[in-house]
């Protein structure tokens, strides 16, 4: 018997770890005859959900690839269908764990037709989703807010969510039934061993030794320390001032650091006490109400209460003195590590090259060549070489067999804050720490001998956008950055 689990979410509840933390581990899983795919990307609302969008023309996913027509949408559905069929087909294992946080979005008519398309393949489908207390909802709401730079506490709204459960799950309790629903509760003390991952694996009736999986954390939440020292630093010093960046910040356009720094000492969870009015309570709790139906009793989520105050305000009286004292410290390390690794670098020791486009014309660049081998785009007519869709983009870089070093990069990236917010790099698969030119904006890769004569640099970041969903013009491909600059940078 072919069996699927199909994990719908719901957003911010840690969809991506989940994902992450699965995918890599396909290989071990398939010990236990559990098969977890890889089409395009683990996070599979990229390519399962788009083949029942309730319309592609107002589908991120289309928007950002240029599709604008239903005809040309009908094609890439079919395409990506096609990936699935072929996916599901030849299916070694007996049970499969399909993960798309998007298709709790999708409305009662594509749900039948998701139904239609699986049970070709799987002679029973369980459907498992995970909600959150809406008050941990507008906690992490405010959070990723505060790290755009520009909203502090004391500037954010409260709004309504997006009908938090009644527009996600009554489709699937009518189409799968409910004896096949599983609704667990996002909250830490109520996971099994206080962990997502085992959690997951034991609400599906899974016997797997997890110990063997790496957690992989994404887009995780940020410390109270953190998020009210940020919060201030927007109310004082905004990122950005009539859409530029706001030079009177110091590391206007390195935030992913200041926040590395400002979370390693910070341990303390962050919480605020939401006041919620009339309005707000009578739609929250009717959200609430339904969803309790499908929790166990001790995991019923509480119904809110309505408030004629308002929240407490929350500033810079409320930090912990040593954390503030630790921060100093870490600051002052690294700019110790920053100043001993510059005195290391000759800046005139470079080898003069080539940077080799995909039109395959050539500018120049001080290193050997450069070559864009995935995760990009296509050159546009501003002879720009975005990255994109994806938020992995490799480059592979060519020097000769004695030059190791820095690798100097320097970026344009659409939403400038965003990426230095969330850039990782990876040199040959392996992580690296990298270090930042503040002054001039450039980051420096490190680089040690191998026994190739080229390096594939891969850099993550966590989001990209397109204009044309930011209001910003009508061009919908999903942009990340551009890379200006390339210079090898090897030791004396």
């Amino acid at each position: 018997m072919k069996e699927l689990f199909l994990h719908i979410g719901m957003h911010k509840t840690g969809s991506s770890s989940i994902q992450d933390s699965l995918g890599n581990a396909s290989e071990y899983l398939k010990e236990y005859d559990i098969w977890y795919p890889y089409i395009e990307s683990f996070n599979h609302t990229y390519t399962f959900t788009p083949i029942f969008s309730n319309d592609p023309l107002k589908d991120i996913t289309f928007l950002e690839k240029g599709i604008i027509t239903y005809e040309k949408a009908q094609i890439e559905q079919d395409r990506m269908k096609s990936l699935w069929e072929t996916e599901l087909v030849n299916l070694e294992c007996t049970k499969t764990i399909i993960s798309a946080e998007g298709c709790s979005m999708l409305r009662l008519e594509k749900v039948k037709e998701m139904k239609d398309f699986l049970t070709q393949y799987f002679d029973k489908i369980t459907v498992l989703m995970y909600v959150r207390d809406p008050r941990s909802f507008y906690s992490s709401v405010l959070q990723q807010q505060i790290k755009h730079m520009n909203v502090s506490m004391d500037s954010f709204t409260v709004q309504k969510p997006n009908q938090l459960f009644t527009r996600r799950l009554p489709q699937y309790v009518e189409v799968f039934g409910l004896d096949n629903i599983i609704v667990r509760p996002f909250n830490t003390s109520k996971f099994k061993n206080n962990d997502l991952l085992d959690d997951f694996i034991y609400s599906l009736g899974l016997d797997i030794d997890t110990s063997k999986i790496s957690r992989i954390k994404s887009n995780e939440s940020l410390g109270f320390n953190t998020t009210v020292l940020l919060s201030e630093l927007n109310k004082k010093y905004p990122g950005y001032v009539q859409g530029e960046f706001n030079l009177k910040r110091g590391l206007v356009k390195n935030l992913g650091k200041v926040i590395e720094i400002f979370s390693r000492n910070d341990n303390k969870k962050f919480h605020v006490d939401f006041k919620f009015t009339n309005e707000e309570v009578l739609y929250l709790n009717n959200e609430i109400q339904y969803i309790n139906q499908f929790l166990k009793i001790e995991d019923h989520i509480q119904e809110v209460k309505s408030s004629q105050s308002q929240s407490r305000g929350i500033g810079v009286p409320d930090l912990d003195s040593e954390y503030l004292i630790d921060l100093v410290n870490e600051y002052n390390k690294e700019l110790e590590i920053l100043q001993n690794k510059l005195d290391d670098i000759s800046k005139d020791n470079v080898s003069e090259g080539h940077f080799k486009r995909t039109d395959g014309k050539s500018s120049k660049c001080n290193i050997g060549h450069m070559e864009y081998i995935s995760g990009w785009h296509i050159e546009d007519d501003m002879k720009n070489i975005w990255s994109g869709p994806e938020p992995n983009s490799t480059l592979r870089v060519y020097v000769e067999d004695e030059e190791f070093g820095f690798l100097l990069l320097r970026f344009r990236s659409f939403i400038s804050n965003d990426i230095q917010e969330t850039l990782k790099i990876s040199v040959d698969g392996q992580t690296v720490e990298f270090l930042v030119d503040n002054q001039n904006g450039n980051y420096l890769i490190p680089l040690q001998k191998n026994k190739n004569n080229f390096f594939d640099i891969t850099l993550s970041t966590e989001n990209t956008y397109s204009p044309k969903q930011l209001g910003l013009g009508n061009d919908s491909r999903k942009l990340g950055f551009v890379i200006e600059k390339v210079e090898l940078m090897v030791f004396s």
